[in-house]
């Protein structure tokens, strides 16, 4: 299997209760790897409004208009974005629906794909070893012929802007589950394509 030496997949994920049950996401969004640096620097002009910031963004902790600009440079600068939703009862089994949603995920949009970014989980010194989920959905699909053999991956921590990408996507698509699609909406209009995944429980 041969990869596209421009294509970068950008991952997050993001969880929450949603309809009496907790729904796992995984997101990724496609960018031209040739075109990193300026996706950086598009999405860190963002910021660039409030000089005084310092702190990268989070969807989870930001306002409606910086989450708007942030989902328009995403549409701007993205192929195709996905979300795989899995769903677990509770936090038992959630490492296992966080691996089967990466290798679904891996499945969808990894094929083409030159090298992986993934947000790290291991902000903390509780969250040490979180990535190890990761490591082995992507080890495992690449074992699989999933993904090219020669697939390059790494972990970026909320500082990377290119991480902010996949971070929207997922806020975007929890608030639709929590049937808020007023943020998907804004992404439509402004040219931003999602296909959304439901992996069996």
């Amino acid at each position: 299997m041969s990869s596209s030496p421009n294509r970068l997949l950008l991952i997050d994920e993001s969880d929450d209760i949603v309809h009496g049950g907790r729904n796992y996401v995984v997101a990724c969004a496609v960018v031209l790897l040739g075109d990193a640096p300026a996706a950086e620097a598009s999405l860190r002009d963002v910021l660039s409004s409030n000089p005084d910031r310092t702190r990268p963004f989070h969807w989870s902790t930001e306002g409606p208009a910086l989450r708007a600009h942030v989902l328009e440079a995403v549409a701007a600068l993205a192929e195709i974005s996905y979300a795989v939703i899995g769903e677990v009862a509770g936090s038992r089994g959630q490492e296992r629906v966080r691996y089967d949603c990466m290798r679904a995920l891996l499945k969808l949009a990894g094929r083409d794909a030159a090298e992986v970014v993934v947000e790290s989980r291991e902000r903390a010194l509780r969250n040490l070893g979180q990535n190890r989920t990761d490591h082995s959905a992507i080890v495992d699909a690449r074992h699989a012929g999933e993904v090219s053999p020669l697939l390059r991956y790494r972990w970026a921590d909320k500082r990377d802007p290119l991480v902010w990408a996949p971070d929207a996507i997922a806020g975007m698509t929890l608030a639709t589950r929590r049937s808020n699609t007023s943020w998907l909406e804004l992404f439509a209009a402004a040219g931003g394509d999602l296909q959304v995944v439901d992996i069996a429980p």
